[in-house]
């Protein structure tokens, strides 16, 4: 911020200097608000897309596409969501979903898998993209594990019975985002590794072959 000017009269040019001072006081505070507008930005775009695809986006490229040779995909979702939902108060369903996918996004963090979307009560993450991992596989079978246990904690603390589906597969993906009509859209053009993963979710009727399936995976990378 530029110094104010010493006021020293209060003649036509001490008047002026006053209004120069409050114009670039007003200027200041317009930047402060527009600076902290666009550190809000910046985070909400953070929470929808990882960290280098968001600054490529605001560096102007609008069509993004990347192939990503050796990634791992996970899907979950809850078996019977849909019956459920029809007997309990939507309040208590929205509570619950964010309970359990807050749970598996902070065991997300920990374990270095990047959470993709959620959609109903079906949750969607990778590892080894946007960047390279090599232990992608051991992470996401980590991450199954993970939402097991959170899911059996929750049981427990609020009296339900609840069971999930946890499928995962690794291979070549290629994800990418695209800005249309300024709107911010993503999308995965991916060959056979996120069907894989949603297939194997499908098949799985209860978490414990959801457990199995992960244990497998640690030690074999499909």
């Amino acid at each position: 911020m530029i110094d104010p000017v010493e006021q020293d009269s209060s003649d036509e040019i001490g008047q002026l200097t006053g209004q120069f001072n409050q114009m670039m006081a007003s200027l200041h505070e317009q930047k402060i608000t527009i600076d902290r507008q666009t550190s809000e930005n910046d985070q909400l775009l953070l929470n929808v897309i990882p960290e280098p695809i968001a600054v490529r986006l605001k560096n102007g490229e609008a069509n993004i596409a990347d192939a990503f040779p050796s990634v791992s995909v996970l899907f979950a979702d809850i078996v019977g969501f849909m019956e459920m939902s029809r007997a309990v108060p939507p309040i208590t369903i929205l509570r619950m979903l964010d309970d359990l996918f807050g749970a598996f996004d902070q065991a997300a963090l920990e374990l270095g898998v990047e959470k993709i979307k959620t959609l109903g009560d079906s949750y969607m993450a990778v590892c080894g993209l946007p960047y390279a991992n090599s232990e992608h596989a051991d992470q996401v079978a980590a991450l199954s594990l993970k939402i097991i246990e959170q899911l059996q904690l929750f049981n427990r603390q609020n009296g339900t019975r609840l069971k999930m589906r946890v499928g995962a597969h690794s291979g070549v993906v290629v994800a990418g985002w695209l800005v249309a009509a300024n709107s911010l859209l993503t999308f995965g053009a991916r060959r056979s590794t996120l069907p894989a993963a949603w297939n194997l979710q499908a098949s799985l009727i209860r978490f414990r072959s959801a457990k199995r399936f992960a244990s497998i995976s640690v030690n074999h990378s499909i």
